[in-house]
């Protein structure tokens, strides 16, 4: 969850890949409830700044490949009570 991926236009080779945030599950809930998608992408200068669905925003530097969290956690938990 959170992974950004840059692949060869031609011959589909990746380049590289990089996690932008995790999501820490709750074993008794089900898996797809608790997913976290990347909502868009737009390029800032020489950064990527991601945007999930829960509206935290990350900066991706395309040259050292760091990621700097604008807003929200680095790591996603889960939003449902018991």
């Amino acid at each position: 969850m959170g992974f950004i991926e840059a692949r060869n236009l031609k011959s589909g080779k990746l380049i590289w890949s990089r996690q932008i945030y995790s999501v820490k599950y709750d074993l008794d809930l089900e898996g797809d409830v608790q997913d976290v998608f990347i909502k868009s992408i737009t390029v800032q200068g020489n950064n990527l700044i991601i945007t999930n669905e829960r509206n935290s925003k990350y900066q991706l530097d395309l040259n050292s490949l760091e990621v700097k969290v604008i807003k929200g956690p680095l790591v996603e938990e889960t939003k449902f009570t018991r």
